[in-house]
């Protein structure tokens, strides 16, 4: 099992690129506090031990990529996005 504490910063940019058409990305840069990770071993063989690891550093990075059309009672997103996984 894992435990991650970060402090999410990020920033989100709306631009319209067409009549009913909108485009909008966000960036985010997660800052590591702290963490901890569990590896059970214990549940495959009862003689093996369960370690435990801190984690003092790190971060992760995430991104996505909207694209809105709005038809007047309702709006379609369409949505990509990347996620970095936590560096360390």
């Amino acid at each position: 099992m894992s435990n991650y504490f970060y402090l999410p910063v990020g920033v989100e940019a709306l631009n319209q690129i067409a009549p009913g058409w909108k485009i909008a990305s966000n960036f985010e840069w997660d800052i590591f506090l702290a963490g901890e990770q569990t590896s059970y071993l214990s549940d495959v063989d009862s003689g093996y031990p369960d370690p435990e690891n801190n984690q003092k550093r790190g971060y992760g990075v995430r991104g996505s990529l909207k694209i809105i059309k709005n038809t007047g009672h309702a709006s379609l997103f369409l949505l990509t996005s990347s996620t970095g996984h936590p560096k360390l």
